[in-house]
């Protein structure tokens, strides 16, 4: 594969001599380096290879030299293939003084940031101070005549010599990934790429290559750290998993026991007794609750949470989550009003599931709205969705809060939440249940003015709105 056009436009503009893109099938100009800019300012070149000879050397694009005179210029070009359909053509001037060149391309291999690096034979003639460096060498003069071999692995040498076979056959390496050794025995990951050009009249190529080892360390280092968090993530998932499965066995007996104690089975109960034993009951239901959400919680990131699936009529699963929550509204003073559709609307849900989302969504807006405020469920069908909103007249949430609302474990106010109960957990496992539906969550608040939790459910298959509206 070529290398892309960003990374050929950057090799051709480390190169001294001016160098063109052409069309192999009609020798069209396709784009040039700044050197061969330059050269066309003086000297019109982009037709250059549109006559019969020119179109001859495009289709043998063997890299052999020839001569063109344009404007009383002497040039000499070559032709390499880039591709089927593109070559690369070299300009030459041949009354340019070759020290003066030597000169110009010493001074742009010094201004490169990667190693720039001229062999022949396989052997280096020419490297820049920063590809010096790389390999640790303080004297880029000290690596001069030392074979290109040296620098590399013994395992890789075939690989490099095949390559600089195709390099000098006319070909072009596209950016590789490689591995050079440095002078003290380091490997560095380089990412390379070799063209042919012509250097002191002879036949060379130049390399350019980018030390990417840091890179490479660092995605490793990713790698790592991500693996160890999965490790963690899945050892903290299995251990919710066992705490609470073994915290529900003692939990059933500790609320099975109070009951007794409730009727009366160990003796009647005074005033004070019977008030202990309800406040056992309450936290064990308190308890109840949070083991329930970590399983639930644990069986969702297992993947072994399933759905029961049927058609349940809306207006009656809200009535009774409202009914259920009834005496929690008459505690806190705050009523729940429902805005119910006149006809019934069947949706496609798992009943205990949507109870369990629609129960959590009003206990909030209960939990977090000021007596005499209300809390309002309304229905709005679509013909192939209905969405049902939560709103309360309660203390808001704050904007920059909001986007954190479903992650697991998040506490708006861990002060509040300590008072009122609960572990962070109930809307984030609302959110994974109305998605496991099909499906979305959403939510809107206004501080001191109240909040707004809509979600939205599939109709059921021969409902519609048209039917339920």
């Amino acid at each position: 594969m070529p290398p892309s056009p960003n990374a050929l436009q950057a090799l051709l503009a480390c190169l001294h001599e001016a160098v063109a893109v052409v069309r192999r099938d009609d020798g069209g100009w396709v784009s040039s380096n700044p050197a061969c800019e330059a050269l066309k300012q003086s000297t019109d070149l982009t037709h250059i290879l549109e006559d019969s000879d020119g179109l001859a050397r495009l289709s043998l694009c063997d890299g052999q030299p020839f001569e063109r005179s344009v404007a009383g210029r002497r040039l000499e070009l070559r032709l390499s293939p880039y591709n089927e359909k593109l070559a690369l053509l070299v300009f030459h001037e041949l009354g340019t003084d070759p020290v003066e060149l030597a000169e110009r391309y010493r001074r742009l291999l010094e201004l490169s940031l990667d190693l720039v690096m001229i062999h022949q034979d396989g052997v280096i003639v020419e490297i820049n101070a920063h590809g010096a460096a790389l390999v640790g060498a303080d004297d880029p003069q000290t690596l001069i005549g030392r074979r290109v071999l040296d620098f590399v692995p013994p395992e890789l040498h075939e690989i490099v010599l095949q390559r600089i076979r195709n390099v000098n056959a006319g070909g072009l390496a596209p950016r590789n990934q490689e591995r050079l050794v440095g002078l003290d025995g380091r490997i560095l990951d380089v990412e390379a790429m070799a063209v042919p050009i012509i250097y002191n009249g002879r036949p060379a190529i130049q390399v350019v290559a980018r030390d990417v080892s840091a890179y490479k360390s660092m995605a490793e280092a990713l790698r790592k750290k991500n693996a160890e968090l999965e490790e963690l993530d899945r050892l903290k998932s299995q251990f919710v998993s066992m705490v609470s499965h073994e915290l529900r066995t003692p939990l059933t007996s500790i609320m099975g026991y109070a009951e007794f104690l409730e009727d009366g089975v160990a003796g009647e109960l005074g005033e004070g007794p019977r008030e202990f034993v309800t406040l056992i009951q309450t936290a064990t239901k308190r308890l109840q609750r949070l083991v329930d959400d970590l399983l639930d919680f644990s069986r969702m990131e297992a993947g072994t949470f399933r759905l029961n699936l049927q058609e349940v009529e809306l207006g009656e699963a809200i009535r009774h989550v409202s009914e259920h929550l009834h005496p929690v509204s008459e505690r806190r003073g705050v009523r729940i009003v429902l805005e119910l559709p006149a006809r019934p609307i069947r949706v496609q849900a798992d009943p205990g599931r949507f109870e369990q989302v629609l129960a959590n969504l009003i206990g909030n807006a209960l939990k977090f709205t000021p007596s005499g405020g209300h809390v309002t469920v309304d229905v709005q069908p679509t013909p192939q969705e209905v969405t049902i909103c939560v709103r309360d007249t309660g203390i808001g949430i704050p904007a920059q809060k909001l986007p954190h609302l479903f992650e697991r474990f998040y506490q708006v106010d861990p002060s509040l939440t300590r008072t009122s109960g609960g572990a962070g957990l109930g809307l984030a496992i609302a959110k994974a249940l109305v998605e496991a539906h099909g499906g979305c969550i959403t939510v809107a608040s206004e501080p001191n003015v109240g909040s707004a939790f809509c979600f939205t459910l599939p109709v059921a298959r021969g409902d519609s709105a048209s039917s339920s509206s």
